[in-house]
């Protein structure tokens, strides 16, 4: 048989990842020949060719190389290329907890404690250990085994890391009432969209937030008025024939002005980005928890806890902005639950 022609010392080749450019070379190491894949940190062909040459040369050991991607670059390009459904949920807990703390450093200088620091600063921010503590380390670690599988670092550091358990409860979220949504949806102070976005989920089959992001003016009989297509992003269970439901006449009118002021589109997100260079694109994860307690608040919609004084209030003595030992504070969620808690008792 023909012996395999083995690859040589001072050969390189550059592989396209779809973000950046990676090179693949052959390094000898106390004499014997070791195989490396090195991330090269830059989208530019003529840069990375010009790094993997001082590689294969010998005259770069690959740390200036790698310390190219910082831990931002690398988690936008991992998360990008996955084909995971909530991959914009994931981007967006990056985004909002770890990129302050991480996201300038080099991949390759990150350490457990600097992830244990992170998580520690999310807990802060989030009042406690929380489930999304543990997807935030679970989103972290998922970069780094990236990075560990294509040889960029020697071991992925978010695995020597162990979190404080959340706390199980069993409290339900706080839901408004009916006068108190009221209150809520007919104030001058509550920002359109999102008096808009409220009204959506709570009457139209409990859209969570990630719903509503997915849909569509072609979901929604435009016509007649009649019945609409509830998106379900986050299971990607519902189908189009199965989940349409009867537009209730309480939203009939706001959503026939909501798109009217939209120019009356048949297709195009129902609440697209409103500002910015993706105005009128379909957004991306976010989520309305601090957005929805600030505008309760400036609506006075409020639910006393015991020591509230009117005349000087404040938002930790409110059950809707704080919670309390039976409750937990009011989200966006809490909309899906009015929605469902209606539905099961019609």
């Amino acid at each position: 048989m023909k012996a395999r022609k083995r690859a040589r010392p001072g050969s390189g080749q550059l592989v396209w990842t779809g973000k950046s450019w990676s090179g693949r070379f052959i390094a000898l190491v106390d004499g014997v020949q070791v195989r490396r894949c090195v991330s090269l940190g830059t989208d530019s062909r003529a840069v990375a060719a010009a790094k993997l040459a001082r590689l294969v040369s010998g005259e770069d050991t690959g740390a200036t190389v790698k310390r190219a991607e910082t831990f931002e670059q690398a988690a936008r390009r991992v998360v990008d290329a996955s084909t995971i459904r909530t991959k914009d949920e994931r981007l967006s807990r990056l985004v909002r907890y770890a990129f302050d703390q991480l996201g300038a450093m080099p991949v390759t200088e990150i350490k457990a404690r600097h992830i244990k620091a992170t998580l520690a600063a999310a807990q802060v921010a989030l009042g406690g250990p929380t489930t999304t503590v543990g997807h935030l380390l679970h989103d972290v670690s998922s970069v780094f085994e990236d990075l560990w599988r294509d040889e960029t670092i020697a071991e992925n550091p978010a695995k020597r890391v162990r979190i404080e358990s959340a706390k199980s409860t069993s409290a339900p979220r706080v839901v408004l009432s009916d006068a108190e949504f009221e209150r809520f949806v007919s104030s001058p102070a509550v920002d359109s969209e999102l008096r808009m976005m409220a009204l959506t989920s709570r009457c139209l089959g409990g859209m969570r937030s990630s719903d509503l992001h997915e849909f569509d003016w072609s979901h929604v009989d435009t016509r007649d008025w009649v019945s609409a297509f509830v998106p379900r992003k986050k299971t990607g269970k519902a189908e189009a024939g199965a989940a349409r439901h009867a537009i209730p006449e309480l939203l009939v009118e706001p959503l026939k002005a909501w798109w009217a002021e939209h120019k009356r589109p048949l297709q195009g997100p129902v609440f697209p980005c409103r500002r910015g260079k993706r105005a009128g694109e379909r957004k991306q994860a976010k989520t309305y928890a601090a957005a929805l307690r600030k505008a309760l608040w400036s609506a006075g919609v409020v639910r006393p806890l015991p020591g509230y004084d009117p005349n000087d209030p404040k938002r930790e003595l409110c059950q809707l902005q704080q919670g309390d030992e039976h409750t937990s504070r009011v989200d966006f969620h809490s909309f899906r639950r009015a929605y469902a808690t209606a539905a099961a008792r019609a």
